[in-house]
């Protein structure tokens, strides 16, 4: 079955589903971020009026410090959506279209396999933290929330190097579609 121009039918609908995936994901992190971030800034600013007021605080450290740790491991997943992760792109200046489009599957495979053990060691960590639980020493949380983090980052952020092999070939093959047809 070909819908349009010799594009398979499933083709628009796989587009639709990875741009809606996409959005869902995107607008999530991007508002969990900035509420993590508004909360911590709350919560350092309230230190800091406890502290001027000579009254002790600890609680807001340790609540501080998960809002912190919660805000890069979901800013991380965000990051590997825009492939704003530490990279050296040199090789990409010396190839072509193809050598920079098998550069970028092997980058992301590679993060996919990273990020798939990492959420299997979590998995595993995750279930001792049920079976014995830890709590904060302030607030009284059990760190199995603090962890948590950990593994929605490496979930996410499998996602979001999945949805970039499928945008990579995506454009690949349509560039190459555009130079054959010229």
């Amino acid at each position: 079955m070909q819908c349009g121009a010799g594009m398979p039918a499933w083709k628009g609908y796989g587009m639709k589903l990875l741009k809606a995936i996409d959005l869902v994901l995107d607008n999530l992190e991007k508002y969990a971020c900035a509420l993590l971030l508004a909360g911590l800034t709350a919560v350092t600013i309230t230190k800091i009026i406890l502290r001027i007021a000579s009254l002790p605080s600890s609680w807001t450290e340790e609540l501080a410090r998960l809002m912190f740790v919660w805000c890069i491991y979901i800013g991380t997943a965000h990051a590997a959506r825009y492939g704003k992760h530490l990279k050296v792109d040199i090789l990409s200046t010396f190839v072509k279209d193809r050598g920079n489009y098998v550069f970028r599957l092997i980058t992301n495979v590679s993060s996919i396999l990273f990020f798939v053990v990492l959420s299997y060691i979590m998995t595993l960590v995750l279930q001792f933290m049920l079976v014995r639980p830890q709590r904060s020493a302030a607030i009284g949380y059990d760190m199995f929330f603090a962890y948590l983090s950990v593994f929605v980052c490496a979930v996410l952020s499998c996602i979001r190097y999945i949805e970039d092999i499928v945008r990579a070939t995506v454009e690949y093959k349509e560039n190459r579609q555009a130079k054959e047809e010229v």
